[in-house]
């Protein structure tokens, strides 16, 4: 992976998991059955995939396109597109599986400390990469992604009080 795409990989990773875990969280807070709760993040999964997937094409198209440069315009737009695409289905995939495995009531807490660790790791690897404190950049990303876990709890649990 080149330094370039780095951007579309943690986007996309991080994108998947934080999408995906926000969801399957606040559906399975607001009470919705097992099957429901994964139909639906497996559905967000692949319409994440997608909308990723085609908005990194064109926005690294039109990028490359503004600068004038001279390379395959349309094979670099596709490999963005491709790192893009595949990393937020990984990162999607992160807090399903709990849902898969556990019972709700159990699979919501793993799947948001899945998700955090994975999160974690993600930061991680990025303060390697960048030559950054993997450390601190770990701990960024999970306390952005533990904010995001929060209000999508929060939201599962009182939305349908109002409704």
């Amino acid at each position: 992976m080149t330094n370039i795409r780095i951007k579309e990989f943690v986007f996309g990773m991080q994108d998947g998991i934080l999408s995906t875990v926000a969801l399957a969280t606040s559906i399975a807070v607001a009470g919705s059955e097992k099957s429901i709760i994964i139909v639906a993040a497996t559905a967000a999964a692949i319409a994440g995939t997608i909308s990723m997937s085609t908005g990194s094409y064109l926005s690294s198209k039109a990028y490359l396109e503004t600068l004038s440069v001279d390379s395959d315009i349309v094979n670099e737009s596709l490999k963005d597109a491709l790192t893009m695409g595949i990393s937020f289905v990984i990162g999607a995939i992160i807090p399903i599986i709990p849902h898969i495995m556990f019972s709700t009531k159990r699979a919501i807490p793993i799947a948001i400390l899945v998700s955090l660790v994975g999160l974690f790791a993600l930061g991680f690897g990025t303060g390697k990469i960048a030559n950054l404190s993997p450390l601190r950049k770990g701990l960024e990303i999970s306390i952005i992604g533990g904010f995001a876990a929060m209000l999508a709890f929060l939201v599962g649990n009182f939305l349908p009080n109002i409704l």
